[in-house]
């Protein structure tokens, strides 16, 4: 590994195995198997930055975890990092907090529609957009993106068409888009949100992703100034807890432009959400935003490494993988259809590579052969990956 990369990880690098963590815990309890090498989840091995963990500590020493707020200071640092990372000007009216961004799918599903009415997803994508339509008794259009050149593309006709024919409602759109790693561009988001004035459509769009920024690409919100014709319809969806992996700590928000429109969220969302701000997430939060852009540097840094080694090393053995191309986010999507059936996907994974993984399946009928990795991780980890993949291969296919 390159030396930026070997000094973040030496930094901030944690064997997070027996702390309670969901990505390494609970290995037999979710994937029937022990000691599995944890590569699904979207959760990190690498320690928050110095600034977030001094406050929190110093919030420790002090003693007393009530009811608490955001303060001015917060807002300060929230809008600054969102002008210089996403170059969008935020108000301080315009945010709304949630624990997480599920949690704000699942409230403005029920808020911004009927029970029976359309909402729209672009699979594949991550499941608790399937949930949030379905558990609250929406239903479920599913446009398919296409996958073309090694990448996922959107046909904004059969869109459209789809919209007309579903009566869509709502639109809940993934940007950057998880799993496919897909950034889209200034002029995608206008032809998507031009189809939504069109049919009267809501768009929410989860930028939770956006500060992972593969080398090379920029990131567009649906706040951006050019787009703010559209901003009567849109809510925006970010959030620290990926970015500086605070998800332990409930701390999300709903950015809401248009003044309408938030106060119909803020009608809607009161039988929801009665609880109090998280006290340690506001600390954390404003911490992160303050100091924490050279981290996020060098923890960009480690992930554009950690996907480049893992698709070339991959793709060395077992040409005919099929690995778009990652525009952002920290997780790679690999189609293992050429090698496997996607009835042998789960098994082998699991019980022969020895790996805990995301299943394809889970985002989209039409990707059950993929599996998900996390490259939020050390090196040696991914190479541990890769290593595992290929030797289990090698042995399935020698064997037949």
């Amino acid at each position: 590994m390159n030396q930026r990369v070997a000094d973040f990880c030496k930094r901030y690098f944690t064997d997070r195995r027996g702390s309670n963590c969901k990505k390494w815990d609970l290995s037999q309890d979710l994937f029937g198997a022990p000691d599995l090498l944890g590569m699904w989840i979207a959760d990190m091995e690498f320690k928050v930055p110095e600034a977030v963990q001094k406050v929190l500590h110093e919030r420790v020493d002090h003693g007393v975890f009530g009811y608490s707020y955001p303060c001015p200071e917060y807002y300060q640092a929230y809008i600054k990092w969102q002008q210089e990372r996403a170059g969008v000007q935020i108000e301080s009216d315009w945010v709304r907090f949630s624990p997480g961004v599920v949690s704000s799918f699942y409230w403005l599903v029920q808020i911004l529609t009927q029970p029976g009415q359309g909402v729209m997803i672009m699979t594949p994508v991550y499941p608790p957009f399937h949930g949030a339509v379905k558990d609250t008794g929406r239903k479920l259009v599913d446009y398919q993106l296409q996958l073309r050149n090694n990448r996922y593309e959107i046909d904004f006709d059969a869109l459209e068409k789809q919209i007309v024919a579903e009566e869509v409602k709502l639109l809940i759109h993934c940007s950057p888009h998880n799993p496919t790693g897909r950034l889209w561009s200034l002029e995608e988001l206008e032809q998507l949100l031009a189809i939504c004035r069109r049919h009267q459509v809501y768009l929410i769009s989860d930028e939770i992703h956006q500060d992972f920024v593969a080398a090379g690409n920029h990131f567009v919100s649906a706040l951006d100034d050019r787009l703010s014709v559209y901003r009567d319809l849109v809510i925006v969806l970010n959030s620290p807890s990926k970015t500086f992996n605070l998800a332990g700590l409930l701390n999300s928000h709903v950015v809401i432009p248009d003044g309408k429109l938030r106060q119909v969220y803020d009608r809607g969302v009161a039988p929801y959400q009665q609880a109090s701000h998280s006290l340690m997430g506001l600390l954390a939060t404003q911490a992160a935003y303050e100091s924490g852009s050279q981290w996020l540097e060098g923890l960009n840094a480690t992930v554009d490494y950690n996907d480049d080694y893992l698709r070339r090393t991959l793709l060395a053995a077992f040409p005919d993988l099929v690995i778009p191309d990652r525009q952002a986010t920290y997780v790679t999507f690999i189609d293992f259809g050429a090698y496997l059936p996607a009835s042998q996907i789960k098994d082998f994974m699991i019980h022969e590579a020895g790996l805990a993984v995301n299943f394809g399946v889970t985002f989209g009928r039409q990707t059950a052969t993929f599996v998900r990795l996390n490259c939020a991780t050390h090196p040696d980890f991914v190479a541990e990956a890769a290593d595992r993949i290929i030797s289990a291969l090698n042995k399935r296919l020698n064997q037949e």
